[in-house]
């Protein structure tokens, strides 16, 4: 046992002498655990992604699957979907921006083109420019 009472072979005796958490000690992964099965593809896909871009990565799959039988597993269609979504955000079609507006209760959104001037006799309504 060490002096704060904790096993030295939990970990947490390592983390506690680093002086950090032990997700500020993780380093980020940057390697591959195998080759990507859509390498000699992707140009071909990406092409077809030019032309039809509402295209799901599921139909892309379903026809290489359909031209190349026994090339691809059906746990390959994650990895497509992924690829899918980043040529989507970096050279897909521009998306729409959307504000939603909130309406507070009793308060009109509408500009009133009504300007007031300012008379000694009081407030009179002018048209706008």
């Amino acid at each position: 046992m060490s002096v704060i009472g904790l096993c030295q072979f939990t970990g947490v005796v390592q983390f506690l002498k680093a002086g950090s958490l032990p997700s500020e000690l993780k380093k980020e992964r940057t390697w591959q655990t195998r080759s990507d099965p859509f390498d000699g593809f992707w140009d071909e896909l990406r092409d077809n992604l030019a032309v039809n871009p509402g295209f799901e990565a599921k139909t892309l799959f379903d026809d290489l699957q359909r031209r190349f039988p026994g090339k691809f597993s059906d746990g390959q269609l994650r990895t497509l979907q992924r690829r899918v979504k980043c040529w989507r955000a970096l050279e897909g079609p521009s998306q729409e921006i959307f504000f939603p507006r909130k309406n507070k209760k009793g308060i009109s959104l509408i500009a009133n083109p009504l300007i007031l001037l300012a008379s000694p006799t009081g407030f009179e309504p002018v048209s706008p420019p």
